[in-house]
């Protein structure tokens, strides 16, 4: 990871464009970053792994298309804030912005080890998912193009899209209710025929081998689309996903060819008959307006704040500035937490749409306190349950200390991490000060005390709510009513 300095200045207006995050020299950042993890392997006492297998840092290439019109400060900045708000603040980084290319790029270099907890970084399946979900709204809030799929402008004019290409999404329909109701290709072959859907398996591809080329005979589909266009993160529609999928199948649960047409048609009408959701989102609403959509600020559940993002095929702007949002129950928009890294989900359009037409959720306020004041509000909950008091009049009941207690236990989580952070900065450059060690062990185990509580509050008041039937289509009035 030892970086060619001569080439970095070249490349970063003599490194005018290079910064570094809890980097004291960023041309000793390779040094610094090791030393942070000699410092886990001194406190924690051993290495996760052997140090050939050992990965010491992650590298990040963020691409700017040149049609964005932004500066290479502007795109530095975004390259910042993203890694900020992915690592959560917690893990030493290193940001190059390039513009010796056509395209203005970041490279962001960060330690797998955190300063905070000195535990590993780990890059699990979904780790993509949230850096990109990171990327694609700092990007969004500075007027970069984000590459998502073709965003419509409107609500309208994505509906003239989904008539014109509607043969794609009845053609998708159709196969995913054939694979729950086939018990094998042949069976699947036969049933495809009786939904009017021509499957033919008798074509190659060379990215991806053996292809099936799907036709639907009863609408205007003029070229047959080929299973890896129709889900292109998952072939799902391909031979041996078919088989294997319908293999699972209980030839006891299944409708059979005879009535497979009739029961695809209730199918279809009971889904239609689900309406669409329309309401007015006010301006005050807005967190950001961009040109792919909007990011509103929502609470979830009663302590968590972060924002959504509304894209724009959903919405329809009115001529008095406000928008018209048009959601369908079963859609789902990705929530950001406005912790770091932390706590991102996913939210049932139901659940947002009815936050957003008139509930407020609950805003504490702050005070102090930590460790007892968790516990004081686990025997609070406890006792809630206890007495089956009903989610309406939980505020009430639990009076203004018990919100207060929380935004208290929140700021001496911060304020806790906080130290933490400082100390191993001052042990990282003094390894041998037993001082100094006995005040990061000390303070790691106060940490993880803390948090230990805070787990069990969280794990209360989740069955609090299951209990009270907030997380319920019959609570759905709830704003706590989203789901992971």
């Amino acid at each position: 990871m030892q970086l060619n300095i001569f080439l970095i200045r070249k490349k970063t207006k003599n490194q005018t464009l290079t910064i570094g995050y809890k980097i004291n020299a960023v041309n000793n950042a390779f040094f610094e970053m090791n030393l942070t993890r000699q410092l886990a392997e001194n406190v924690l006492g051993q290495a996760n792994k052997k140090s050939n297998e050992e990965v010491i840092a992650r590298h990040i290439v963020q691409s700017f298309d040149p049609n964005d019109n932004l500066t290479s400060e502007e795109v530095h900045e975004i390259g910042r804030q993203t890694a900020l708000e992915f690592l959560g603040g917690d893990y030493e980084f290193v940001i190059a912005t390039h513009v010796d290319k056509d395209h203005l790029h970041n490279h962001i270099i960060f330690n797998t080890t955190s300063s905070v907890d000195l535990k590993k970084f780990r890059w699990q399946r979904g780790t993509a998912a949230h850096l990109r979900n990171y990327s694609d709204k700092v990007a969004d809030y500075h007027g970069a193009m984000i590459l998502e799929s073709a965003k419509q402008n409107s609500h309208t004019k994505y509906q003239e899209y989904r008539r014109k290409y509607a043969f794609r999404f009845e053609l998708k329909e159709r196969l995913n209710f054939l694979l729950k109701h086939s018990t094998s290709w042949d069976d699947f072959l036969l049933k495809a025929k009786a939904l009017s859907i021509e499957v033919d398996p008798n074509h190659k591809s060379k990215e991806y081998g053996q292809v099936i080329n799907y036709k639907l005979l009863d609408m205007p589909q003029q070229r047959p689309a080929r299973d890896y266009t129709l889900n292109k993160k998952q072939r799902i529609y391909n031979e041996k996903n078919i088989l294997e999928r319908t293999g699972k199948n209980d030839p006891d649960a299944i409708f059979h060819v005879g009535e497979i047409a009739q029961r695809y048609a209730e199918q279809k009408a009971e889904k239609e008959e689900l309406p669409d959701l329309t309401f007015i989102i006010e301006p005050w609403q807005i967190q950001k307006d961009t040109v792919t959509g909007i990011y509103v600020e929502i609470a979830y559940g009663r302590f968590e704040q972060g924002v959504v993002k509304i894209p724009d095929y959903k919405l329809d702007q009115r001529e008095d500035g406000r928008y018209e949002a048009h959601f369908n129950y079963k859609d789902t928009f990705y929530f950001l937490s406005e912790v770091p890294g932390k706590n991102n989900k996913f939210a049932k359009g139901a659940s947002l749409a009815n936050y957003l037409s008139g509930e407020s959720g609950l805003i504490p306020k702050r005070k102090n306190s930590a460790i007892q004041q968790v516990r004081e509000m686990v025997s609070a909950l406890n006792i809630l349950t206890a007495r089956q008091v009903s989610s309406q009049n939980a505020p009430k009941v639990l009076g203004q200390d018990f919100h207060d207690n929380f935004e208290a236990v929140q700021e001496a989580r911060a304020a806790l991490k906080d130290k933490l952070l400082k100390a191993n900065e001052k042990l990282k450059f003094n390894s041998k000060n037993t001082e100094l060690l006995a005040k990061v062990q000390s303070l790691r185990e106060e940490k993880n005390e803390l948090e230990k509580q805070v787990k069990i509050f969280e794990k209360q008041l989740k069955t609090y709510d299951a209990e009270m039937g907030i997380s319920t289509n019959k609570g759905m009035s709830e704003p706590g009513d989203f789901e992971k």
